[in-house]
Formats: structure tokens, sequence, C-alpha cells
């Protein structure tokens, strides 16, 4: 259970994708214009992408068709599901990433079961770049009986897209996360 890791790509990735050579029709479009923040900083620009983020133990089984490998299990479903929750931009993780996290990068809390496996280089490359982290709180996730406490992780350079209001709203469609309850 490589946690930095999965936290330090994503990102990664969402820092990257401001920085990526679009199409001119993508930045171009209502959802692709650059966005900044209060102080001007660029914290949007082209394709949204929305991550989500859990850990445990998946059961493998080798595609019949593809021979590639297929995961299940309760812990693949609840990160589609935080996943699923998130908006464009954003990366959402369950209670047991933010504990981890806060264990490993910001040296506070309690150690996790996983703390031990953690590499050092993601633990390093993660405070170089800086996190911020929001929590959201209690959430209940379609599907799921038990409501997950949820966080919003943002590389530290990107963190005015909390304040596009509640988790998952900007003025943007693909920023915006739909929900029918």
């Amino acid at each position: 259970m490589y946690l930095p890791s999965a936290v330090w790509s994503c990102l990664s990735v969402q820092s990257e994708l401001l920085h990526v050579s679009w199409p001119l029709e993508i930045p171009e479009c209502k959802d692709g214009k650059p966005i900044y923040d209060t102080s001007g900083n660029l914290i949007a620009r082209g394709i949204s992408i929305r991550m989500g983020i859990h850990c445990g133990t998946p059961s493998p089984e080798p595609d019949p068709i593809t021979n590639r490998m297929d995961y299940f299990g309760s812990m693949v479903n609840r990160s589609a599901c935080i996943c699923g929750n998130a908006g464009g931009g954003e990366i959402m993780c369950s209670a047991e990433i933010f504990r981890e996290l806060n264990y490993s990068i910001n040296r506070t809390g309690r150690e996790t079961e996983y703390s031990k496996f953690q590499p050092p280089q993601a633990i390093d490359e993660i405070r170089q770049m800086g996190v911020h982290i929001a929590d959201v709180g209690e959430v209940k996730l379609k599907g799921l009986e038990v409501p997950e406490n949820i966080s919003l992780l943002y590389p530290s350079q990107l963190a005015g897209r909390q304040n596009w209001g509640p988790a998952g709203t900007t003025t943007s469609s693909s920023r915006v996360q739909f929900s029918v309850e």
C-alpha cells in the first residue's frame, strides 16, 4: 500500500494539466478557459480531471478476454464512489488516506497500518510540492450504506481551487458535480 505514491501521482497530474499544450479548441471553449484565483495565480486550464483515492487490498482476477488483471472488492467500489463525488480538478480521499497523510507528510496523528510501507521518495516529493487538505466531512456515497469522511487534496499551488465553492462547483460545467438525490 504505497499511499503517498498515489497521492503524489494525483497531485502531479493536477499540476501538470495546467501546462499541457492543448489543441486550440480546448482552452477556447467555456469549460477549458483559464481560471485564476483571487491572487491571480492560474489554477485551471484545459481539461479538468476528477480523482479519488482510497486504500485496501483488492481481489485481482485475470480478465478472460484481455488477460489483463481486473480488481474487485469493497475498496475498489468505495474508491470509485469517492472519485464520483469529486468535481473536475479535484482530488478526494477517504479518511484512511487523510490519516496516513497526517502521519507521513504532516508528522501529526498516529501511525497507521500502512505507515511502515511508505516510500520515502514519495513522502519527500509531497512535502516539497506541498499539499493543501480541506476536510469535506461526512458524505453519503451513492451505493454505500455507511457515510464516509472525505477530504479534498490540492497541490499547494492550486489551493485556490478550494474557493470554487462547495465541493465540485464552479461556473464551468465540466467542473460541476452533478448529483440527484
